[in-house]
């Protein structure tokens, strides 16, 4: 596994992951700065909306690394994305209320704007981008997408009777897979729309659970790997290599446990299977019993809160798992892992929302959202090409 680079703060690189500890919990690192915290200057009735945590060299550099290094990965496919703008509530210039929004993303280092519509040139090849603004009801609005040597423009006509917030983002994908811009604009889209909605209850995560832990007892997931698991944390603690998220977001995922007021809708947690084994270095395949594979995280952190994608990655896995033992077709098998991921998608939704329910955490879940649309995005797309074993 890659470890993030240090002082990552805007961009959400799928393919950059933390590097966990021994029980999948993620090193210390720097945590991402919410969208909320956009600079948001208006001029003439337009507002720009530009992320004033980091600088744009440093996101530049940063996507670019992304494209790089997923560009020399064989199995994943070409998959990025930028911290999303967030324009939170109609703004007012001169007493008028302002009607355009332009989102600024910097260019990628090692790319520059392509003569084809909506695409960069990078060293790595073509690469695509989506012009992705989305409302609080999960519909697309309309935008038009542009670029100078130096930065990609967003541009979108607003209106005080819009459903705010408003989210801008980029999807950066390989060109000649269309797909994979379109599944991960989908999925943001579902998220936020779905948002509102009573999500997953104790019952049915039960029963998900259940019937899990039945049929990797039956498919002989758990066989010979329980003492591999043992082995594997004992070691880590003799060594002294098991970390832990940092203490500021241990402090903030306390508090966010015990500050819960009344009125909370706060979602249940999607948590790991009793039957689930975290071995990736003894079982095989690694893939099935490392949590999160990359190119994802097993974690996301904000300065506002931290989502816990452990248990949504470890019921996709046994899911897995539990298919390639069937002796059914390639397309039943493929068939019925696309069922699987459905139910993928709805527990890491559960999980960012989980993390970030609070009215202030809003940045925070929309940069939850935007990053497990693109993860999801890549799962999909590896679930067409499976051969079912």
């Amino acid at each position: 596994m890659a470890s993030l680079p240090t002082g990552l703060t805007a961009m959400l690189a799928i393919g950059l992951i933390v590097g966990p500890s021994i029980d999948g919990s993620p090193a210390a690192q720097t945590p991402i700065a919410d969208s909320s915290q956009n600079a948001a200057e208006v001029t003439d009735g337009e507002v720009l909306l530009e992320n004033e945590e980091v600088a744009p060299e440093v996101e530049a550099h940063e996507v670019g690394e992304a494209l790089e290094l997923l560009d020399a990965d064989p199995v994943f496919p070409v998959l990025t994305v930028y911290e999303p703008r967030v324009l939170e509530a109609p703004l007012l210039s001169e007493g008028d209320v302002v009607d355009i929004a332009t989102a600024v993303f910097p260019i990628p280092d090692g790319c520059a704007p392509s003569t084809a519509e909506a695409s960069l040139a990078c060293a790595t090849g073509a690469v695509d981008l989506s012009s992705t603004v989305i409302d609080d009801n999960g519909d697309f609005l309309p935008v038009e997408i542009s670029a100078d040597p130096e930065q990609i423009l967003l541009t979108s006509p607003i209106s005080e009777d819009l459903a705010y917030p408003l989210i801008f983002t980029i999807y950066l994908a390989e060109s000649g897979a269309p797909e994979l811009l379109d599944a991960a604009e989908e999925t943001l889209a579902w998220m936020i729309a779905e948002d509102e909605g009573p999500g997953l209850t104790a019952e049915e995560l039960a029963a998900e659970e259940q019937q899990l832990n039945e049929e990797a007892e039956a498919n002989g997931y758990t066989d010979n790997e329980e003492e591999a698991d043992h082995t594997e944390i004992q070691s880590s603690l003799l060594h002294g290599t098991f970390s832990t998220v940092d203490a500021h977001f241990q402090a903030q995922s306390a508090a966010s446990i015990t500050a819960v007021p009344a009125s909370s809708s706060r979602p249940r947690k999607v948590t790991i299977p009793s039957s689930y084994r975290y071995c990736p270095n003894s079982c095989t395949p690694p893939a099935r019993h490392d949590y999160c594979t990359s190119p994802a995280r097993n974690y996301w952190a904000t300065l506002s809160g931290v989502a816990d994608f452990r248990g949504p990655c470890a019921r996709h896995d046994m899911m897995i798992a539990n298919i390639a033992k069937k002796k059914i077709s390639l397309s039943s098998k493929q068939t019925q892992r696309y069922q699987g991921d459905l139910q993928f998608r709805a527990n890491l939704q559960q999980n960012c929302r989980h993390g970030f329910y609070k009215l202030n955490q809003t940045g925070g879940k929309a940069s939850c959202f935007v990053t497990t649309g693109a993860y999801y995005s890549a799962v999909v797309y590896t679930t067409w090409r499976w051969n079912g074993k």
